[in-house]
């Protein structure tokens, strides 16, 4: 009875890794999976800049209200998927990215936007189709 207690406790643990780790690489997949790996790398530096800034877990950065696109299931079959994969990895055992490559961002919009939080900034870094901002210190 005990050892299937260990196992279900075990079963559940694994399950709730997968469903972070799932969380984080579709969000990545949803924002930058067109930016190819150098942008996907920029946007999980912008995640790991929040979860140290917020000290929370990287899958509940992403779940913040407001904050990133929600990427649904269909994005895993993306060719950019298992990259995506890896940076959730990464993110989720708390590795260390060069978040220098975007200034210690801790936002990102589309090149093109202008939303209102960006009023009077200038970006900190630019690439692909996006560009960066520190907003907090």
């Amino acid at each position: 009875m005990r050892i299937l207690m260990i196992l279900a406790m075990c079963q559940m643990a694994l399950a709730e890794d997968r469903m972070r780790r799932e969380t984080v690489a579709l969000t990545i997949l949803a924002e930058a999976r067109g930016e190819g790996e150098g942008g996907m790398y920029r946007v999980a530096c912008v995640i790991q800049q929040r979860v140290i800034q917020r000290k929370i877990p990287a899958d509940r950065v992403c779940r913040e209200e407001g904050q990133f696109a929600r990427g649904k299931r269909e994005l895993f079959k993306s060719k950019s998927a298992p990259y995506a994969l890896k940076l959730a990895d990464h993110l989720i055992r708390e590795h260390k990215f060069d978040r220098e490559i975007v200034g210690f961002a801790d936002h990102f919009c589309g090149i093109s936007c202008f939303p209102y939080w960006a009023k009077g900034l200038s970006p900190v870094a630019t690439y692909g189709g996006h560009k960066f901002f520190k907003l907090n210190e």
